[in-house]
């Protein structure tokens, strides 16, 4: 009896430690997991910082001409566009779009602002323009279908037109009826201060609503640029054109560039956006 209660509890004991074992054995391998998670975040996290980092280079130290950038830096295309085309480097995906390229937060006229209301069904397009207005002007008097200080507090907001130009492009989801053209245009817009415009470097949807070109003739004079610059300039002189500015609006580069840079990797994402003055980034290194 002895013997057996003996090999009894031994063989109790000897369960007990291997549970003990197996569970240190658990926790152990979750904490590998746990680490290999977080060098895997650090590792994309870095690739992204230096892929901005050699975009940011490439942009400052190249030549830049209508929708694009020349460089000879080795491990790079001969040229890289600059009109928000993709690409994909080794998993790393990145764009680049000359802000001169969007919508100016900063400066939006009434025909663009009509037309971003007509893309989203607004009917009433005084709305949004008329509350952009109030937003920006300096007195407290409401534009009709605007919104001043009165209307955001009888709604319940907790602030107040700042009557000042809009230099952020998200502030302009505080100001009444833009949440709904925010959510779908919001990609197309920048802060775009007194950069002027580069329609070289416009998507089609930016073309139509900017100059009123039908949407098919703006994908199609996409398609000519694509071919050749040359062809897609004849072809955009030629067609009717709207709320176009001789003096702010042409074909040359704004040297202000958004650079968008993404890793993905199972279930880690990483992505970064900066904005690049490459006169100032020029001024700053030195890179000529």
């Amino acid at each position: 009896m002895r013997k057996a209660f003996s090999l009894s509890i031994t063989m109790w004991i000897s369960a007990i430690m291997i549970a003990i074992g197996v569970y240190f054995l658990t926790l152990s391998k979750k904490e590998v997991n746990n680490d290999k998670l977080l060098l895997d975040k650090l590792s994309a996290y870095l690739k992204v910082k230096s892929k901005l980092a050699e975009l940011e280079y490439y942009l400052a130290s190249g030549k830049q001409v209508y929708n694009r950038v020349e460089n000879t830096l080795n491990g790079y295309p001969s040229f890289l566009l600059t009109d928000g085309t993709e690409y994909n480097d080794s998993g790393i995906l990145f764009s680049i779009q000359d802000n001169g390229g969007l919508l100016h937060s900063y400066s939006l006229n009434s025909y663009e602002i009509m037309n971003l209301a007509k893309e989203n069904n607004i009917s009433d397009y005084l709305i949004p323009l008329n509350s952009y207005r109030d937003w920006s002007d300096r007195d407290d008097i409401a534009l009709p279908e605007g919104a001043e200080a009165g209307w955001y507090k009888v709604n319940g907001f907790n602030y107040v037109p700042r009557n000042s130009k809009i230099f952020i492009k998200d502030e302009l989801k505080d100001i009444r009826g833009w949440n709904e053209i925010l959510n779908r245009y919001t990609k197309l817009m920048t802060y775009g201060i007194d950069i002027g415009y580069n329609y070289t470097a416009m998507n089609a949807e930016v073309l139509h609503i900017k100059y009123g070109i039908d949407i098919q003739e703006a994908r199609k004079l996409i398609r000519f640029r694509k071919e050749s610059v040359s062809k897609f300039l004849e072809e955009f002189y030629s067609i009717q054109k709207n709320n176009y500015d001789y003096e702010s609006d042409s074909y040359f580069p704004t040297y202000v560039y958004t650079i968008f840079v993404t890793y993905v990797s199972k279930n880690i994402k990483v992505h970064k956006t900066i904005v690049i003055d490459c006169k100032k980034f020029i001024i700053r290194y030195g890179y000529f």
